[in-house]
């Protein structure tokens, strides 16, 4: 199976969409799991990790990125810390602190256990190819840093050297790096280059095998968009309705007697509730996104402000971007469903 990861690792839904891919199906001679993107959450980072080592299958973790050759730290970790790692040729492994992203709150014991288990198979790996295994301190939160320096059968990382080093680690938990993905292979970390994924799997030596693809990419950016274009197309039917409804009073008040007939206000109140109810549909469609996506809850609702924000607050901002309008059109509503039944 070639499974393809398109974009970020910013999505609980996304690496659960990875987890049933690896956990649930197969068993298969090879799996690749082909990662790109550069912007990453630790938490995600270690569940797929996780379910790379957990796999029935035997898993491969490919860092490659065909447009932009560059891949985020957080998925060099994945593919470090799960059994086998392998790299496109002409990649980079690139880390700024920005590329970081915080996730929803965990428990102190939840994190401390992500960052343990990702530390001990990282540390193994170092071991394994004579490199110092104290270097996978690198995802604790620990100021470490990895140089690359000349051995005698290959490079190896170490933890002092000359210059700036490939890769560092900063007290506030972020990993910056500017290093190419070959010195990663040199030291004997990951596999490869290979060209691609079908590369890869042809130098497995396994003959003619059936390849079975799936594409994967994060939802989030998508469900973010559909929600604020969701309340502002609810804003812009109340707009249309008030003047809807504005319009029939002026008729009534031109009137000579001021009455308009009944079947007027039944056609503006059959129309006033279609629109309304078409409203409330989507409303109630988006609200379901932020069940499927809660990282949305951590982005600061449309008419918040970014001073002082807490998730807590933005959880409560969101709500109450909600609340207004579903008041709002159940207001108009009920004028509507009056119109009908004159």
């Amino acid at each position: 199976m070639h499974l393809s990861v398109a974009g970020d690792l910013d999505s609980s839904e996304l690496v659960s969409r990875i987890e049933r891919q690896l956990l649930d199906t197969g068993p298969h001679a090879l799996t690749v799991v082909e990662l790109g993107g550069t912007r990453y959450r630790l938490d995600l980072v270690w569940r797929i990790a996780s379910a790379a080592r957990r796999s029935p299958s035997p898993v491969v973790v490919f860092l490659n990125d065909g447009r932009s050759r560059r891949v985020g730290v957080g998925q060099a970790v994945v593919a470090m810390a799960s059994e086998r790692g392998a790299v496109g040729r002409r990649m980079r492994i690139v880390g700024e602190p920005s590329d970081r992203i915080e996730g929803p709150p965990a428990e102190p014991a939840e994190r401390e256990r992500m960052v343990r288990e990702l530390s001990g198979d990282l540390w193994v790996r170092l071991r394994d190819i004579g490199s110092e295994p104290g270097l996978s301190r690198i995802v604790a939160g620990d100021e470490v840093g990895w140089w690359i320096e000349p051995g005698e059968e290959r490079p190896r990382l170490v933890g002092a050297g000359d210059g700036p080093p490939a890769m560092r680690s900063t007290s506030g938990g972020q990993i910056i790096a500017e290093l190419a993905g070959d010195d990663l292979a040199s030291v004997g970390l990951l596999e490869g280059p290979h060209a691609d994924a079908r590369a890869l799997i042809a130098a497995e030596g396994l003959g003619r095998v059936r390849i079975e693809r799936v594409r994967l990419e994060s939802k989030l950016e998508e469900s973010h968009r559909r929600v604020l274009e969701a309340l502002d197309a609810a804003d812009r039917t109340m707009d249309r309705v008030r003047a809807a409804i504005g319009e029939v009073q002026d008729r009534r008040r031109s009137r000579r007697r001021g009455r308009l007939p009944d079947s007027a206000y039944r056609r503006a109140g059959l129309e006033i509730v279609r629109e309304l109810e078409a409203a409330r549909t989507e409303l109630d469609a988006v609200e379901l996104l932020f069940e499927a996506h809660p990282e949305l809850l951590l982005r600061p609702a449309p008419r918040s402000t970014r001073i002082g924000l807490t998730p807590a607050i933005m959880a409560s901002d969101w709500r109450a971007e909600f609340t207004s309008r579903r008041s709002a059109i159940d207001s108009l509503e009920r004028t509507g469903r009056e119109w009908m039944e004159r």
